[in-house]
């Protein structure tokens, strides 16, 4: 088993423990942070193929620690560096771009603090 498939069933088997808890427990997971050095964090990521998927904890969690929230719409099936995914910047809000995950792994590495002009 890989890594990210055992991953997801653990994420999972925890969600579905944690919802047997009482409703004023409440949970969400958090797909990714980007860090950079002693463990700052650059940037919050949720990954879906949902593209209504609420934000709101996130967006929330992103405002109190000064850096901005990603909503990443991942198409089904096995990802490469062409595969077309839409990204939608949720904090501060911005509209969604359509680009490979190629030019989103590049993306990220300027959020670990390459300089650019170009944001999504």
């Amino acid at each position: 088993m890989n890594r990210g498939k055992h991953w997801g069933e653990l994420q999972e088997r925890y969600a579905d423990w944690h919802y047997t808890l009482p409703i004023w427990c409440k949970y969400m997971d958090l797909d990714g942070v980007e860090f950079g050095p002693g463990g700052k964090p650059l940037a919050l990521i949720e990954t879906t193929e949902n593209p209504d998927k609420a934000t709101t904890i996130m967006c929330s969690l992103a405002r109190s620690a000064g850096i901005p929230a990603y909503l990443v719409l991942l198409p089904a099936g096995p990802l490469a560096d062409e595969t077309e995914i839409r990204v939608r910047r949720v904090e501060p809000l911005a509209g969604w771009r359509r680009m490979t995950l190629g030019a989103w792994g590049e993306f990220i590495k300027l959020i670990h603090g390459v300089p650019s002009d170009h944001e999504p």
